[in-house]
């Protein structure tokens, strides 16, 4: 009936809502990883701060891997794959395939973030070993 339809609405809804907001929360992420990664091998570099760097690359990693399922959830909702969904339709299937796509680039900017932030520590710890040795 009706109300299937709607049960169906409001989980797309609040579902499309998490994504959002983790995508927006990996975005900021990024951006915090960016400026700490930047102080790397620089007078600001520190143990703190490499913990810093770790702590909030393994918590991106893990709201990823939630954001991958939270969007694949939206997908079965907007084709009518959820229990009680009704049939979805093309207004949620547009919005979830631009939810994926965002969160394709959002994932594709933090993995390259991630690179860069290694190969700086690696390089920094490289120059303090010539340094010290």
């Amino acid at each position: 009936g009706v109300r299937g339809m709607d049960s169906g609405n409001s989980e797309f809804g609040s579902q499309a809502n998490v994504a959002r907001a983790n995508v927006q929360q990996l975005l900021t992420n990024i951006a915090t990883i960016t400026r700490l990664s930047s102080a790397l091998g620089g007078v600001k570099d520190t143990v703190d701060l490499r913990e810093r760097l770790h702590r909030l690359i393994e918590e991106s990693k893990l709201l990823s891997v939630d954001t991958k399922e939270v969007i694949k959830d939206l997908g079965n909702i907007a084709n009518g794959g959820y229990q009680g969904g009704g049939s979805g339709n093309q207004r949620q299937r547009m919005e979830a395939r631009k939810l994926s796509d965002e969160f394709t680039k959002t994932l594709q900017k933090f993995q390259e973030v991630v690179r860069s932030t290694l190969s700086k520590e690696r390089e920094s710890v490289a120059k303090a070993k010539r340094i010290s040795g």
